[in-house]
């Protein structure tokens, strides 16, 4: 798994979903996989691909996400990624806009940010078991905020 971090990091992002889908198919139950496959196809412009990968891991293993570290270079690529989410987005689905772009904002410790898109995909009617997960933790999770 550190390996396809370590990929993300260097721009080699479809080397890295690679390595996260072999991964996945041989462990399922690895969450930072699956997680990893959905940073990846972000980085890598597949962008409806992240959305469906990171709504499974939410709805099904949201500890991973919830549990996740990232260091300061991963930061600043999730910085990136949650810009791809943001205004019309190649037009995906409002509710999968904002459901990504809390995502990310979770992972970035941007609390403001990641409670307002929650809030907006809340309006645009996403009651995805996903959604309400990440709903959960972004409107639970106050020591994620904390500064460290």
């Amino acid at each position: 798994v550190q390996d396809g971090w370590e990929r993300i990091k260097a721009d080699q992002s479809r080397e890295a979903l690679k390595i996260f889908e072999k991964i996945s198919k041989e462990t399922p139950s690895i969450g930072h996989a699956t997680f990893g496959m959905a940073v990846a196809a972000a980085d890598s412009g597949d962008l409806n691909r992240s959305i469906r990968t990171m709504r499974r891991l939410l709805e099904y293993n949201p500890s991973a996400l919830r549990l996740f570290k990232a260091d300061e270079a991963l930061k600043e690529k999730f910085a990136r990624i949650v810009s791809r989410f943001e205004g019309d987005a190649l037009g995906l689905a409002k509710a999968d806009a904002f459901f990504m772009q809390a995502a990310f904002h979770y992972l970035l410790q941007n609390r403001e940010p990641c409670l307002e898109a929650a809030r907006q995909g809340e309006n645009a009617d996403d009651k995805s078991g996903s959604a309400l997960n990440l709903y959960f933790m972004v409107e639970n999770d106050g020591w994620r905020f904390q500064s460290e």
